[in-house]
């Protein structure tokens, strides 16, 4: 009952903290603003802080200070935002993870978020090779139930967002599959690619990305009532 209950507390955030767009998970709270300087964005924010922690004092909700961070994407960092809370300074990070996500600042490239990704990966294709042999162990259709369910899955989450990595980056994560279709399928090292996701059915997972986000945006669109699109 109790998540339920904070849930319809979130309710009450105080809808006026425009230009602040505020987004809530569970007891996550993320504020963004965009603005053409900087220190109109400084500004902006701690306005809205201010409000935010009036709101916070009314319904007695305590707000963790040092697990508070802040985060300035830009072109040109010429110097850092000093934001408050409750008069201590809010520490400024240049990589702090967010519902599952790495953020980079100040270019949000996905690169620190990648090589977590890969790292995680890595591990399970360890698994695969565990239960793979010639005459023993998983076969091709339990390896590709391997691929799809631990590592596949894991480098598609966030999808919406990963499409604008660089290539460069996202070729660490075809590396991971084009290993993980190697074990399954027993093929040889020096397997054309495009063979290789032939024999295993597999698209390439730069096209598997995009398919993934085109979905989630079709799926958000056609849900008329949802405020991310109501504009």
């Amino acid at each position: 009952m109790s998540p339920m209950l904070f849930i319809i507390l979130l309710c009450t955030l105080p809808n006026n903290l425009t230009p602040i767009i505020p987004e809530e998970f569970a007891d996550d709270i993320a504020f963004a603003v965009t603005a053409d300087t900087l220190e109109d964005a400084e500004e902006k924010m701690s306005d809205a802080i201010e409000r935010f922690m009036e709101w916070c004092r009314k319904t007695k909700l305590k707000i963790q200070t040092q697990k508070t961070k802040c985060m300035c994407f830009t072109k040109k960092l010429e110097k850092t935002p000093r934001l408050y809370l409750e008069g201590t300074e809010i520490e400024v990070v240049r990589v702090f993870k967010y519902l599952g996500m790495l953020l980079d600042a100040p270019n949000l490239t996905w690169g620190p978020h990648i090589n977590m990704i890969k790292s995680q990966c890595m591990a399970r294709i360890n698994i695969m090779r565990a239960l793979s042999g010639t005459s023993w162990g998983a076969n091709r259709e339990c390896q590709l139930k391997i691929y799809n369910t631990m590592i596949k899955s894991k480098m598609a989450y966030g999808s919406q967002l990963l499409i604008s990595a660089s290539p460069s980056n996202l070729y660490k994560l075809e590396i991971v599959q084009n290993m993980a279709l190697r074990i399954a399928t027993g093929a040889w090292n020096n397997t054309h690619i495009p063979a290789l996701q032939c024999e295993a059915n597999i698209l390439p997972l730069d096209l598997y990305l995009h398919s993934q986000s085109i979905k989630y945006y079709y799926k958000v669109k056609t849900q008329k009532e949802n405020s991310a699109v109501k504009n």
